[in-house]
């Protein structure tokens, strides 16, 4: 029977254990994956024609503050951190229109 309880305690101690920073590895991503990640995580993300983000019905995000809302939910949950060398919407980032769906499509 003690056993039973002290399992459930050690796990909670271990999920409030913050991540140190020298181990939170910055993973290369696309804007694809940022969307897809947030969308996971139930929010609504639809991109705009002026290279922003509606976020939840609500929210009008650049591409920068996208990431940053992203990656503060990666963080919470001990993930590494979405990293891109630009975080502006230009050439390499543009709107795919498939099965009446707007998507993401980036370029390398």
């Amino acid at each position: 029977m003690g056993c039973g309880r002290e399992i459930p305690e050690r796990r909670a101690q271990l999920s409030r254990k913050p991540v140190p920073a020298a181990l939170m590895i910055k993973s290369r991503a696309s804007i694809g994956d940022v969307v897809r990640y947030l969308r996971r995580q139930d929010d609504v993300v639809v991109p705009q024609e002026n290279s922003e983000f509606l976020v939840n019905g609500r929210f009008q995000m650049p591409l920068s503050d996208l990431v940053a809302h992203a990656n503060r939910m990666r963080g919470r949950q001990g993930k590494p951190a979405f990293e891109f060398e630009n975080t502006t919407a230009g050439p390499a980032a543009r709107l795919n229109i498939a099965n009446g769906q707007r998507c993401l499509e980036s370029s390398p």
